[in-house]
């Protein structure tokens, strides 16, 4: 389960970037996710405040 929600979140991460340099704006359901990672990860005891990578196939899963 927690290596699912670590992909969510680089997906997830990955799409708010990809949206945010095209329109200078962002997703308000992404951004609700990334609030929610955020207290997940700090539950877990992870500090980090930056968005895990996206796994290195995450462009070619979904056409």
């Amino acid at each position: 389960m927690r290596k699912l929600i670590v992909e969510m979140d680089g997906l997830c991460g990955a799409v708010q970037r990809a949206w945010r340099d095209e329109t200078r704006s962002n997703l308000v359901a992404l951004e609700r996710l990334r609030i929610l990672f955020n207290d997940e990860r700090s539950r877990h005891g992870v500090l980090s405040s930056e968005s895990p990578p996206a796994p290195p196939d995450a462009m070619n899963r979904y056409p």
